[in-house]
């Protein structure tokens, strides 16, 4: 179950809110598609934040962007990222401008943020040993008793 936390979204896009962190440009935002949590960085617990920064062209497509991560150990978390930027819908009338979202994808509760900063958790649940088992993943493995 992934569980994603964002209060005001909308509010958030469409206008600069008093929190807002200078330059982001999030009011360039017309729909911001939100990363899901990737299922092996959730199974492996893996916590961190994206800080994405993407410059818009004339039709309000993207054309260039930057993906940064912290840690290091949390690249797993980037691709999901991008991919949600691309599936988002940004304003004609912001050519040129540079827009500056953090998403923080973490294990566990939501913590407060700026208005272009979004926190995506994850549920966390017990690793279920019966989904590595040997059996399972072993090609041509028969489990069933052998009858007479």
């Amino acid at each position: 179950i992934i569980v994603i936390k964002l209060a005001l979204l909308l509010s958030l896009c469409l206008a600069p809110a008093a929190g807002q962190t200078p330059d982001s440009n999030i009011a360039c935002v017309e729909r911001l598609e939100i990363p899901s949590y990737p299922l092996l960085a959730g199974l492996a617990r893996i916590s961190g934040t994206v800080v994405a920064t993407i410059k818009l062209t004339a039709d309000g497509s993207i054309e260039s962007r930057n993906l940064t991560v912290a840690p290091s150990s949390a690249k797993p978390l980037v691709p999901a990222v991008g991919l949600a930027l691309s599936d988002s819908v940004f304003s004609k009338n912001c050519v040129g401008k540079f827009v500056t979202a953090v998403f923080t994808l973490v294990i566990g509760e939501q913590v407060d943020g700026n208005s272009n900063q979004f926190w995506i958790t994850h549920a966390s649940r017990p690793i279920e040993p019966w989904l590595f088992s040997i059996k399972s993943i072993t090609p041509g493995f028969v489990s069933s008793p052998q009858t007479r």
